[in-house]
């Protein structure tokens, strides 16, 4: 009896174990983020960004839309640039731009290589998508110092010891995931010498609304 219950105590503990740490292995949240991403045809959110270079500084608030293959469409309501509208075409890898006001009548078109649709840190339109942010996590899970903790709301993870020429200045990343919709809801990003470089919060999040390329066009041009 005694030793079916010592049995029955270690199987407990065994299964117990095993899924806290599932719950908690940074390979396996990266996974769980990566598998949901790939059942997301489109989504939409607020997107508030700042972000630092030296003595330069830029915020942000995005209404923020993406559509696969990777169109994404973004209106500035508020900070640099308000009332301007992009939109990245991955079919001709091109950027339109139309800058807020009566100057917006006349859209310009750039490669997206060109400083004048990059951040002052130099991120690219195509790469502002939750797929590079899972590509920049691998190279972190093969490279970095990963630490995780679980919240009761979020599960954050914490990355450093990165290769600062790998993205844009950053030594340091620190990202919060939403356990309910398991989508990433903030990041920031550090320099070496700790000073913050980069910061993204995402708030009303909008998952496979049936939004078409056609649509990004739409609010492109209306």
């Amino acid at each position: 009896m005694r030793a079916r219950l010592k049995l029955a105590l270690a199987m407990a503990i065994f299964f117990a174990v095993k899924f806290l740490g599932a719950q908690v292995s940074p390979p396996e949240v990266i996974d769980s983020l990566s598998a949901r991403w790939d059942k997301v045809h489109d989504c939409s959110c607020t997107m508030e960004t700042f972000t630092y270079a030296g003595k330069k500084s830029e915020h942000q608030i995005l209404d923020y839309w993406f559509v696969r293959p990777k169109w994404i469409y973004m209106k500035v309501t508020g900070g640099r640039g308000k009332g301007s509208r992009v939109l990245y075409n991955p079919e001709t890898n091109r950027v339109r731009v139309r800058a807020g006001g009566i100057f917006g009548a006349i859209p310009l078109t750039f490669s997206p290589e060109d400083k004048k649709v990059q951040s002052i840190r130099g991120h690219k339109i195509y790469n502002n998508h939750i797929g590079y942010m899972i590509f920049r996590w691998k190279y972190y899970l093969k490279n970095c110092r990963i630490s995780v903790s679980d919240l009761d709301s979020v599960i954050v993870l914490e990355a450093v010891g990165a290769d600062t020429s790998m993205f844009h200045g950053a030594y340091r990343e620190i990202l919060a995931i939403d356990k309910k919709s398991f989508f990433p809801v903030y990041f920031e990003q550090y320099d070496i010498t700790g000073n913050l470089i980069h910061r993204v919060i995402m708030s009303d999040i909008k998952i496979n609304q049936g939004v078409s390329p056609q649509d990004l066009e739409r609010k492109f041009n209306g």
